[in-house]
């Protein structure tokens, strides 16, 4: 892998995790239903778009299962989805 190879892998494993932290921080804040994909990707300054290069929904998102640190402590993404019961 060139070192070029491994500086877009390294950045895209950034731009998942923040992801992750901004929905499970935002999930905590307004709840699953108001945190938007749009919401979830502009708290870190990024399009809409951004998101989808990394998960194809926000239910894929909340059910991938990551851990995510929220407020200095650590937070499972695992929710309901609303109507999946």
């Amino acid at each position: 892998m060139s070192p070029i190879q491994g500086q877009i892998s390294h950045r895209e494993h950034d731009l998942r995790e923040m992801l992750l932290r901004s929905a499970g921080k935002l999930f905590q804040d307004v709840g699953y239903v108001q945190a938007s994909i749009y919401r979830i990707a502009s708290a870190i300054n990024a399009p809409k778009g951004t998101f989808y290069n990394y998960f194809r929904s926000k239910e894929d998102l909340a059910s991938s299962g990551d851990s995510v640190e929220a407020d200095q402590h650590s937070v499972l993404i695992a929710i309901t989805i609303p109507g999946s019961i």
